[in-house]
């Protein structure tokens, strides 16, 4: 039975569909950070807040003896502005619970909505941003530069190898080489 050749385009089409889901997904992700962040830049009101009980989520990774359960705590808290009582979750979770049921953590809030705030000294949203930036960049940029160069390289050893299988030729691309050598040094 022979065997079906596989079209010489497809790995190259599957590549590209991976890197654009890559793509969509890192800038999907980068965007949301980055709408986050406008949103709470205008956090300019400072108030106190408990928090409550926080929102725990687990989740299970492998299989058998590699079996992990990782669990995500996202911060709730209940604060005062204006005499209205607010009790909202945070824009991101951790693996730590370091604002457990009751303790005290300093907000700056938005006055015009006072539902968006950011906790004083959490860091965790520009950490995302980066994440997810660095994601993005990675396989948005570096991948297809890397692609390029990759193959452009491959013409060019494909193009010095014809060039060094004939003799003449070889001579032809010494001298060549020699000319370019003198031209510089001149």
């Amino acid at each position: 039975m022979r065997r079906r050749r596989l079209d010489p385009r497809t790995p190259k089409i599957i590549l590209f569909g991976i890197w654009v889901i890559f793509v969509i997904a890192g800038f999907y992700y980068t965007v949301g950070d980055i709408r986050d962040m406008v949103r709470q830049s205008a956090c300019s009101v400072s108030v106190n807040a408990t928090a409550a009980e926080p929102q725990v989520s687990v989740t299970t990774t492998g299989k058998g003896s590699h079996k992990r359960t990782h669990t995500y705590y996202k911060p709730v808290f209940s604060y005062r502005y204006n005499g209205k009582t607010y009790t909202k979750e945070y824009v991101t979770s951790n693996s730590a619970n370091r604002y457990p049921a009751g303790k005290e953590a300093e907000l700056m809030i938005d006055p015009a909505n006072p539902e968006v705030y950011i906790i004083v000294g959490d860091t965790s949203l520009r950490n995302d941003l980066l994440e997810h930036g660095i994601f993005f960049l990675l396989f948005g940029i570096c991948l297809p530069a890397l692609y390029i160069w990759y193959h452009r390289s491959n013409r060019f050893r494909a193009l010095l190898h014809k060039e060094m299988s004939d003799p003449e030729k070889q001579f032809e691309a010494m001298e060549k080489r020699l000319q370019r050598e003198i031209g510089r040094k001149d």
